[in-house]
């Protein structure tokens, strides 16, 4: 009996635990957007940039590049908290397409593929330009 008690009882944990996380507030972010841009997203941008002008050599150079990916996609999660009201599914298509580009990067770095991670600084770059030239360039503040 308790075999069959037992995967209905983990269901209603499952919807209760669900239902008390869907009716809790947000958790805001402790930075605002140009803190993590300046914190996060300029540092780990500059590292793959970089791989345009110096070939990494080392393990401990893709590794940083791998760990830039990683900060980007990150970064891209919590912009998206940071949404501007009147233009929010705009602004998360960028965050979106900043988190994918650092994946991309991510991963062309943990297989050594200078080709790849080219492609991903190139997705990068077109990824800065269109979001500042739509927000910061244009003064509208998220």
């Amino acid at each position: 009996m308790m075999v069959r008690t037992a995967p209905w009882l983990l269901g209603i944990a499952c919807v209760m635990t669900a239902t008390a996380v869907a009716g809790q507030p947000p958790v805001e972010s402790a930075a605002t957007v140009p803190q993590l841009h300046e914190t996060m997203i300029v540092p780990a941008s500059e590292v793959i940039f970089n791989v345009g002008r110096e070939e990494p050599t080392n393990s401990e150079q893709w590794t940083a590049i791998s760990r830039a990916g990683v900060t980007l996609v990150e970064a891209g999660k919590l912009l998206m908290r940071a949404s501007p009201p009147k233009d929010r599914s705009t602004w998360v298509a960028l965050c979106q397409q900043l988190a994918t580009a650092g994946a991309a990067a991510r991963k062309a770095a943990d297989a050594r593929n200078l080709d790849a991670v080219l492609q991903a600084s190139d997705r990068l770059v077109l990824v800065c330009e269109t979001c500042h030239a739509r927000y910061r360039n244009q003064g509208l503040q998220p």
